[in-house]
């Protein structure tokens, strides 16, 4: 069975994940549900998780985890605030 990551933008979504959709998705023959807020920023001593997700960090964090075959990954994501990095974006 494939586990899915959804990679949240933050708390409020992942929180979102574990109580909504991971007890709905699991029914339906998948693994894990994983839900994973990615680092948004990094000082020398703390890593900051939640919102201000910029693309490039976005992408790297998919990439890896689509390294495992056995994953399966989504995003949920604000379009509230996204970065501007983003492709499209004006549109």
């Amino acid at each position: 069975m494939k586990n899915v990551i959804i990679v949240c933008e933050g708390k409020t979504e992942s929180v979102f994940v574990k109580n909504v959709l991971t007890p709905y998705v699991q029914n339906h023959s998948v693994g894990a549900v994983i839900p994973i807020t990615i680092s948004t920023a990094t000082t020398s001593y703390k890593s900051f998780k939640g919102g201000a997700l910029s693309y490039q960090r976005l992408i790297n964090g998919i990439i890896n985890f689509l390294k495992d075959k056995n994953n399966i990954v989504t995003t949920m994501i604000d379009m509230y605030g996204l970065s501007t990095d983003f492709p499209k974006y004006k549109d």
